[in-house]
């Protein structure tokens, strides 16, 4: 099955000229529409946009609504927050993610998220309960509007032998310090991976 993915303003010519009923539309932000360079005429007066980059589907950015796509792709620099973590204890980015401490000793982990997604620390005994009463409400994104299209968190564990980024594709990653267990949740479909910490 093919997706057709159109801009919102060109949708209905285009569907109705060619009897297309299921289509896909492309978010603005995904657009670099400022330069007409990259738009290619066509002789029925239709153009076609050549965006930058290629869809990624495991990315969080097709997880979000389009009012939360800022906290996804930041526009400013981000500044790093550092959080002092003891085995037993949870960071949630926003409702988007989850990472658990399991097993180590106390050290610091820090975040690198847009510089408006808040994060929260809890107790890990209850971080499902917690999420369960607080997403699309304390925990957002995703707001209480989106909560029934959002998908499902689902876990994923490492063990941590050397100083390592956690990666949530296409929100940011947590560097963990030392030596430890950790598992990462994000909703299905969005991957996450460890890496050799860059910072």
């Amino acid at each position: 099955k093919s997706e057709i993915f159109l801009e919102d303003d060109t949708k209905s010519d285009i569907l109705e000229e060619n009897n297309i009923s299921t289509y896909k539309l492309i978010p603005e932000k995904f657009l670099n529409n400022n330069n007409k360079e990259n738009n290619i005429s066509n002789d029925d007066g239709s153009f076609i946009v050549d965006t930058p980059g290629i869809i990624h589907r495991h990315q969080m950015a097709h997880f979000v609504g389009p009012n939360d796509l800022k906290l996804v792709s930041p526009k400013k620099e981000i500044k790093p927050k550092t959080y002092q973590l003891n085995a037993g204890q949870t960071l949630f980015m926003g409702g988007l993610a989850r990472l658990d401490y399991i097993q180590g000793d106390k050290q610091g982990m820090t975040g690198y998220f847009d510089n408006h997604l808040m994060i929260h620390r809890t107790k890990l005994e209850g971080a499902d309960a917690f999420y369960a009463k607080h997403a699309g409400g304390l925990l957002t994104p995703p707001h209480a509007d989106d909560m029934a299209n959002f998908p499902k968190l689902v876990r994923k564990e490492f063990s941590i032998k050397d100083k390592s980024d956690i990666v949530f594709s296409g929100l940011g990653w947590v560097r963990v310090m030392n030596r430890g267990v950790v598992a990462a949740w994000v909703p299905e479909g969005v991957d996450v991976l460890i890496r050799k910490a860059l910072v």
